[in-house]
């Protein structure tokens, strides 16, 4: 039982769109992990056995917990995934979750996690009530940075040892209303 999506469910973006993984995801999600060029902006490969794997998936996706979401993102084009979104230990009671997205290496800086990000905000703050956003970006992760700063998130200037970038639902609602 997926929280807050189906497996059916897409999240549309202009070249993208996001949807719930399946079992046989799991070798993508793996490549996406180990790919030094994807992962080196955000602490290095992850190498995991395939029991880690389908306790990951169980946990995040089938049946998954209320605090998560995780998504793949595909492109509209050829349905091929090439990154993930999601948002993660949820505090229910004060509606605030951190933020995962990381792109394969080879699709980087062609607006794919923009795009992403921008059918997934609306979700995150609208269907699943939201009140904020967090991602502890790596310091020196400046394309990291700039995108979710491009979208609208906020450094936390008192936070030193990484970039605690912040949305809250306030600010993508006016965000939102500007032409």
């Amino acid at each position: 039982m997926a929280y807050y999506l189906t497996a059916g469910d897409r999240l549309f973006g202009t070249t993208v769109y996001l949807r719930l993984p399946e079992p046989q995801d799991l070798g993508f999600v793996e490549d996406l992990w180990q790919d030094p060029s994807t992962m080196a902006d955000v602490g290095g490969p992850i190498r995991w056995s395939k029991a880690e794997f389908r306790g990951w998936y169980r946990r995040m996706v089938e049946p998954g917990r209320p605090t998560d979401l995780y998504c793949l993102i595909c492109l509209r084009q050829t349905d091929r995934p090439v990154g993930e979104v999601s948002f993660h230990r949820l505090d229910r009671p004060a509606m605030s979750a951190y933020l995962n997205l990381k792109m394969m290496g080879s699709v980087r800086r062609r607006g794919y996690a923009r795009d992403a990000l921008g059918a997934f905000l609306p979700f995150f703050f609208g269907a699943v009530g939201g009140q904020e956003l967090l991602d502890d970006v790596l310091i020196a992760n400046e394309a990291g940075r700039v995108t979710l700063a491009s979208l609208g998130f906020e450094r936390d200037p008192l936070r030193g040892d990484v970039a605690l970038m912040r949305m809250t639902r306030a600010r993508f609602e006016r965000l939102q209303l500007r032409p």
